[in-house]
């Protein structure tokens, strides 16, 4: 009996220390992201959309801006932290000195959507590069910081001479289904930019942002070129490789996902013109 109480005194033991690890680590990161969110509160990026703004919206055309502010990213603390030391930009971030950014929100469909601009502070035309964020199931002030983020990483080609600009997306996302308009529409916003030329007009993707490149695409012509890093081309041995993506992504924010892979079978290999 006394080495059978060892024995559950160790596994006891062992699971308070586990449970105690994986607890505080778990509680940990809920907390970090409790404070980045709450650095983001009564910031550009804290926003919501009333009954007037929809109302004020009805007669806009898709693409259409509703409002456009201009901001600091001195002003958001989350992302300021990130960029400077002492209150001042790191080196490597000086050029931001010469960028200007706003947040705008525009029309999509029946839709308010969130985005962004960076552009040069001089004068002039500039070509457009979009750029698509990554990510899925973003709401509130995390979708906009999720929708800023690329656009700050590749601000340094404002620099060179171009205007970015980046949606936040609808936040019922479908993944690469109606959201794809929240896209398309930015080449009918971009001609609402002073400096932007709508004539030359390039889009980066990177990770579930390459597929809204991808279909952007196929539904656009106004796209002269093209960049997508780590974007997936073909569904199916991504869920081979990663099944849990299929339970918590394909089947949860694809439209008739589960349909359209049963009346086709189980095929090895499928291409994302076949599911959207």
């Amino acid at each position: 009996m006394k080495i059978f109480k060892r024995i559950f005194l160790v596994l006891g033991t062992l699971f308070i220390i586990v449970f105690l690890f994986f607890g505080f680590k778990f509680g940990g990161t809920l907390y970090k992201k409790y404070q980045f969110e709450k650095g983001l509160s009564n910031t550009a990026f804290d926003t919501s959309f009333s009954e007037a703004d929809y109302k004020e919206a009805k007669n806009l055309e898709n693409g259409d801006i509703l409002s456009k502010k201009q901001f600091e990213i001195s002003e958001i603390p989350p992302i300021w932290e990130r960029v400077s030391k002492d209150d001042k930009l790191l080196k490597e971030f000086d050029y931001l000195k010469e960028v200007n950014f706003y947040q705008i929100v525009y029309k999509s469909d029946s839709l308010l959507i969130n985005g962004f601009i960076a552009e040069p502070k001089k004068k002039g035309k500039f070509p457009v590069i979009i750029v698509n964020r990554g990510g899925n199931k973003e709401e509130g002030v995390s979708s906009q910081s999720k929708g800023f983020y690329p656009l700050l990483q590749f601000s340094n080609l404002v620099k060179e001479g171009y205007v970015l600009v980046a949606s936040c997306y609808r936040e019922n996302d479908e993944f690469g289904g109606k959201d794809i308009n929240d896209v398309l529409y930015l080449t009918q916003t971009v001609k609402k930019i002073e400096k932007a030329d709508a004539n030359r007009i390039g889009m980066i993707g990177w990770s579930r942002g390459g597929i809204m490149t991808y279909l952007a695409l196929k539904h656009s012509k106004d796209i002269k070129t093209a960049i997508v890093g780590n974007g997936p081309s073909d569904l199916f041995p991504l869920i081979e490789e990663h099944p849990e993506m299929e339970s918590r992504v394909c089947a949860k924010l694809i439209q008739n996902y589960e349909e359209s892979k049963l009346s086709r079978g189980k095929p090895t290999r499928h291409s994302l013109e076949t599911i959207f």
